[in-house]
């Protein structure tokens, strides 16, 4: 696994904040939020990238990618 960016590690850090302060009524929807930052930050920490748009930015996909985003998260792809 590579390193992950500061930048994603501080968007899971800030988002758990959020949850964390958040009111009862809102701290469920934050969960959500919190899983869909760790898994963000996971998948570049792995690939680098972001599978998902190799193909819109013209790129070759890796096989370890292809794998991936057969029964990956897909996030709206």
């Amino acid at each position: 696994m590579r390193k992950t960016s500061r930048s994603r590690d501080e968007g899971v850090a800030r988002f758990t904040e959020l949850r964390d302060a958040a009111p009862p009524g809102l701290r469920d929807k934050m969960v959500d939020q919190v899983r869909s930052a760790n898994e963000h930050r996971d998948i570049v920490a792995r690939f680098g990238r972001f599978p998902h748009r190799n193909a819109a930015l013209g790129r070759a996909s890796m096989a370890q990618e292809e794998e991936f985003l057969q029964g990956g998260p897909r996030f709206g792809q």
